[in-house]
């Protein structure tokens, strides 16, 4: 999508926030309309009116927004929009249930200004975003993995998309083809219930899988 056809919502109720995100959307994508709101109903408003949204940044804790219940409905309800959440917080069983629940990103409020005009630039052009610390082991979880079986190669493919590798660096990595990664990672979404690679990575977490490449 063209930069001058983008439409962005920021939905946060702290006006200094959608002051610089604001400024961050117009750094990164010049010529991109900003649409800036306080609250979930606002957003909702917007998303009603005229002109697509590409992709709509939630603050978590905002009037009217209740996490991945309202996150799933507004998925259901505006399925050509892309939805991200934001937060001052990062409790990561939120922004898990959050990404199963069809977010495609989560920005933390610490993040850089330059970090945010990277993630912001990457999800408006189809891409999913998660900071490396959510990659992290979560020392209150458990290490040992209680989720699906996998194959030995799905268990590769899955411990380098847990490290942000794209598809086209996987095949390089592992030697094989990107129709190859591709199906494997078909097999993975299966696998875990999952429609994308965000989703895959917060229920591969969840499950407790970590990548084995860490040392």
């Amino acid at each position: 999508m063209a930069e001058q056809q983008l439409r962005i919502v920021i939905a946060d109720d702290h006006p200094l926030v959608g002051d610089l995100l604001d400024v961050y959307i117009r750094r990164a994508l010049p010529g991109a309309e900003v649409v800036v709101v306080d609250s979930l109903p606002a957003a909702r408003e917007t998303l009603d009116g005229d002109g697509a949204v590409a992709l709509a940044l939630l603050d978590l804790h905002m009037p009217g927004m209740a996490g991945a219940r309202d996150i799933a409905e507004l998925r259901r309800d505006y399925p050509g929009t892309r939805l991200a959440i934001i937060s001052g917080t990062s409790d990561r069983s939120e922004v898990r249930a959050c990404l199963s629940a069809g977010a495609i990103g989560f920005l933390p409020k610490t993040l850089t200004g330059q970090a945010m005009v990277d993630a912001i630039r990457l999800m408006a052009g189809g891409a999913s975003y998660l900071p490396l610390e959510m990659l992290a082991p979560d020392p209150e979880q458990p290490q040992a993995a209680d989720g699906p079986s996998l194959t030995p190669r799905e268990r590769e493919v899955l411990d380098l998309v847990l490290e942000g590798t794209p598809n086209k660096l996987i095949a390089y990595e592992l030697k094989i083809s990107e129709p190859t990664v591709k199906l494997h990672l078909r097999g993975l979404f299966r696998k875990f219930s999952v429609g994308n690679r965000t989703q895959l990575v917060a229920e591969a977490m969840a499950a407790g899988f970590l990548s084995s490449r860490r040392a």
